[in-house]
């Protein structure tokens, strides 16, 4: 009884490794989305991409049933003030590698259908210009530090759909 008991206490100790797949030399490593916060049909999507190969690649698109329709977006500095605008794609360099995080590139995921709960995966495309498209799983993860006030509200950005 007692050697189950630590084989249970091991599995229950070892901590949770990060998600990834990989997709003609594309790695896409831990894929998220956040539950909505103020907004309930918007959220934001994270993920670092992993450039296997030996020439570079351009992220174009990104769609999922889950939505009306999912933004590239970035941060840049206008004057003293950060904001967040749509960009056409990522380049993910030759043996490089791109963060999608907070003050960074990320998805905007806008009209959501359905509420996420944490722990369910959510197909998403991502289409890429030489690799093609793959469906990746992102997991719905509870946020472990309050969303920007411009996610919450996300003003100026009517007009770009």
């Amino acid at each position: 009884m007692m050697k189950y008991l630590l084989a249970i206490l091991m599995v229950l100790t070892v901590p949770a490794t990060a998600h990834d797949m990989t997709h003609d030399g594309i790695v896409i490593d831990h894929p998220i989305m956040h539950p909505a916060l103020g907004n309930p049909t918007m959220t934001v999507g994270y993920m670092r991409l992993l450039n296997k190969t030996d020439h570079a690649d351009r992220l174009v698109a990104v769609r999922s049933d889950i939505a009306d329709r999912i933004e590239i977006h970035t941060h840049i500095m206008d004057g003293e003030i950060m904001r967040m605008r749509r960009v056409d794609g990522v380049e993910v360099p030759a043996n490089g590698k791109v963060a999608f995080a907070p003050g960074g590139y990320h998805l905007m995921i806008f009209g959501l259908r359905e509420k996420l709960i944490v722990g369910e995966e959510i197909p998403v495309e991502l289409e890429f210009e030489r690799a093609g498209t793959v469906t990746a799983p992102f997991w719905v993860e509870a946020r472990t530090a309050p969303a920007p006030a411009d996610e919450k509200k996300h003003d100026g950005h009517g007009g770009h759909h």
